[in-house]
């Protein structure tokens, strides 16, 4: 599914910048599911976010853009603390 996405935006878009993003995304998305060790998926869950925030900064049109995106940002980091712990605990 994420490489008919990254299809369909790679024929459609004409930044060369955002086909980089969209290529760089989805290679995040196969290293996350494809992650063997839950320290990895981790990571690799957090990881597709730097992305999607470049996207929604540089490339949104809507004034809302940056609070968006400062949104996304508190509860991806909010939540994903007590993910992290847990992570860390099941290591142990």
């Amino acid at each position: 599914m994420s490489l008919f996405i990254l299809i369909l935006i790679l024929m459609s878009e004409r930044f060369f910048s955002l086909k980089v993003l969209a290529k760089l995304t989805v290679l995040i998305s196969i290293l996350f599911f494809g992650s063997q060790n839950i320290l990895i998926f981790f990571f690799m869950f957090e990881l597709v976010m730097v992305p999607v925030l470049i996207i929604i900064v540089y490339y949104g049109t809507q004034p809302e853009k940056t609070s968006a995106s400062y949104y996304a940002l508190i509860y991806t980091s909010t939540f994903s603390l007590p993910f992290l712990y847990v992570v860390i605990s099941l290591g142990n």
